[in-house]
């Protein structure tokens, strides 16, 4: 089985991660951040973007059944 990127990996290749973490690193953009880093809001942003939805709100209202439902079918794994 041949294995395709999605839209979302190209993308993310585009930005190398240790260059941006060296920007974040610059700018102390990461300081006392516990629960969402840049690179994982970059990341949640990004996607956002993709699927068209007027906030991250909306985004995460939408995608949180979607996890759960995920988690479930592969708990028993």
């Amino acid at each position: 089985m041949k294995h395709h990127n999605s839209v979302s990996q190209q993308l993310l290749r585009a930005i190398p991660h240790h260059q941006f973490q060296k920007k974040v690193d610059r700018h102390n953009g990461d300081h006392r951040v516990r629960k969402l880093p840049c690179w994982t809001q970059l990341v949640a942003m990004m996607f956002v973007q993709l699927a068209s939805q007027a906030s991250y709100a909306t985004w995460w209202k939408t995608l949180t059944p979607t996890i759960t439902t995920t988690i479930t079918r592969v708990s028993h794994v």
